[in-house]
C-alpha cells in the first residue's frame, strides 16, 4: 500500500467514525419522498413508481425545483448523510423529458441503494437521470438508471464516487460523464443499449476505475473521451464487447489503461493495437481500491 492509499484509508475510516446514525423514515408516495429529504437520514422507500417531477414544494427547505425546457426539475441541495433506501424495489421517474430525475448540490455522503431511476416519456438533446454537483462521498448500489435519459450520470466538481452492482442502460447519448472529477469506483456496473457521444466521458478527471464491469450493445460514434487533465484511469477485468461504435476514443483522447480489460467483437476491433502503443503505463494498480 502506498503513502496516498493509507492516508485516504485512514480517513474514510475515521469520516465513517464520526457520522451522527440516522433516523429512519418510511415513505410510500412521491410527497412523503420529497417532504422526508434531510441530513442524518435514512429514507426507505415502499415498491411503487414516485413521480417526483409532480410534487409541488412542502416548505422542505433542501428541495427545489429549476426550470427545465418542458417542466421542473427537482433539485436537492446541501444535505449530508443521506441514504435513500429500496429494500423491495422503488421506481422514481420525472415527467418533463428534457429534466434529470434527481439533481444532487453540494451534497456530502450520499447513498442511493436499490432504486430505479428514469423518466415517463423520451428525451433527446438535454436532460438526464442522475446529476451531482459538488457532491463528496457518493454510494450507489444495486440501482438501475435507465433512458429516456440523455445520460445516465452526469458528474461534476465531484469526489469519491462508487458505484457497484448496478445497471446504465438505454440512454440516448452517454452512460456516465464527469468534469472535473476525484476518485470514481465502478465495480460490476452493467453498461448496455445506450448511445454513444461518448460513452463515457472524462474531462479534467483523476483516479477513475472500472473493476468487472461489463460495456457491451451500444451504439454510436465513440466509447472513451479523455480530456484535459486527467490521469490514473483503468479498467480492469472489465469487458467490451459487442458495441456497434465506430471507435473506441474519440480522436484526440488521451488513452486509459486497458492492459487488463477484454475487448472483442466490436465494430472498432480492427484499430486495437493503436491504442495499445499509445497507453503510457502510469496507472497504479492499488490506486482507489477496495484494499486501502
Amino acid at each position: 500500500m502506498n503513502n496516498r492509499s493509507l492516508i485516504a484509508a485512514v480517513l474514510l475510516l475515521t469520516a465513517g467514525a464520526n457520522l451522527p446514525a440516522q433516523k429512519q423514515v418510511r415513505v410510500a408516495n412521491s410527497r412523503e419522498l420529497v417532504r422526508a429529504l434531510a441530513s442524518d437520514r435514512t429514507v426507505l422507500l415502499a415498491p411503487g413508481q414516485y413521480l417526483v417531477s409532480e410534487i409541488a414544494q412542502v416548505g422542505n427547505p433542501a428541495v427545489s425545483w429549476d426550470k427545465a425546457f418542458d417542466g421542473p426539475e427537482l433539485m436537492i441541495t446541501g444535505l449530508n448523510n443521506l441514504t435513500l433506501r429500496a429494500q423491495q424495489g422503488a421506481t422514481l421517474l420525472a415527467s418533463p423529458r428534457y429534466a434529470f430525475t434527481l439533481v444532487f448540490v453540494d451534497c456530502r455522503n450520499l447513498a442511493l441503494e436499490g432504486l430505479t431511476l428514469g423518466h415517463t416519456e423520451q428525451g433527446y438533446c438535454a436532460g438526464g437521470v442522475l446529476r451531482l454537483d459538488a457532491c463528496e462521498g457518493v454510494r450507489i448500489q444495486g440501482c438501475e438508471l435507465f433512458g429516456s435519459g440523455v445520460v445516465g450520470i452526469d458528474a461534476l466538481d465531484s469526489s469519491g464516487i462508487t458505484i457497484r452492482a448496478a445497471t446504465i442502460r438505454d440512454c440516448s447519448d452517454g452512460a456516465f460523464w464527469a468534469t472535473r472529477v476525484r476518485n470514481v469506483r465502478m465495480e460490476q456496473v452493467v453498461i448496455s443499449g445506450n448511445g454513444s457521444y461518448p460513452l463515457l466521458s472524462l474531462d479534467s478527471v483523476w483516479g477513475v476505475v472500472l473493476a468487472s464491469c461489463r460495456i457491451e450493445r451500444n451504439t454510436g460514434d465513440w466509447l472513451l473521451r479523455i480530456d484535459g487533465d486527467s490521469g490514473e484511469i483503468a479498467l480492469p477485468g472489465s469487458e467490451i464487447r459487442f458495441n456497434d461504435v465506430g471507435s473506441l476514443l474519440y480522436d484526440p483522447s488521451l488513452v486509459p489503461d486497458l492492459s487488463q480489460t477484454r475487448i472483442a467483437d466490436n465494430a472498432f476491433d480492427s484499430d486495437l493495437q493503436d491504442y495499445d502503443e499509445e497507453y503510457d503505463g502510469e496507472y497504479d494498480e492499488g490506486y482507489y481500491s477496495d484494499e486501502e
